[in-house]
């Protein structure tokens, strides 16, 4: 408090009926300069499938593909991308690696195994804690890559490009 009164400032605690919300304002140490990402062959812009257990990353991922354009739809599940797979036809899939029920991997082995050859969406893991063996099951299940959470636009444009496509 002595410090505060110094500096001509005053602490309280708030009223009752009083929200205190602090904000955060920061800029990035790196910036990325986001471009839009060349679309697939065909009509429309890339369909993207985000599949996470965690709301936040779901929003965080939707929002970068989103401001490059693409079509994101949202699971949070193995199982519930999985039913999406089977209903949509998606460019990419964004798989988190461990998930609760059907993980990332066996989800991936489900999408290829029910997708004819020519409409197989790639499929790149995503992970915040990667090992040898983890990325080894991911690619045996199909994956194209994996990719460690945060996930950075950096990382993940290069992978959206038809050119990389399986």
């Amino acid at each position: 408090m002595q410090r505060e009164e110094e500096a001509g400032g005053e602490v309280r605690p708030p009223a009752s009926s009083e929200r205190f919300f602090p904000t955060l304002i920061a800029e990035p140490a790196n910036p990325v300069k986001l471009q839009p990402v060349p679309q697939p062959s065909g009509p429309g812009r890339l369909r993207v499938l985000v599949v996470d257990d965690s709301a936040v990353i779901r929003t965080v991922v939707a929002a970068m593909l989103d401001h490059i354009g693409a079509i994101c739809d949202l699971a949070t599940s193995g199982r519930d991308a999985v039913s999406a797979a089977k209903r949509e036809r998606y460019d990419v899939v964004l798989m988190d690696v461990r998930m609760p029920g059907i993980d990332g991997p066996q989800a991936a082995r489900l999408i290829l195994g029910d997708a004819p050859p020519g409409r197989r969406p790639r499929i790149i893991g995503v992970t915040a804690a990667p090992d040898a063996a983890l990325r080894e099951a991911c690619l045996r299940a199909g994956m194209v890559r994996v990719i460690v959470k945060p996930v950075r636009m950096s990382d993940l444009a290069p992978l959206l490009t038809p050119a990389t496509g399986t």
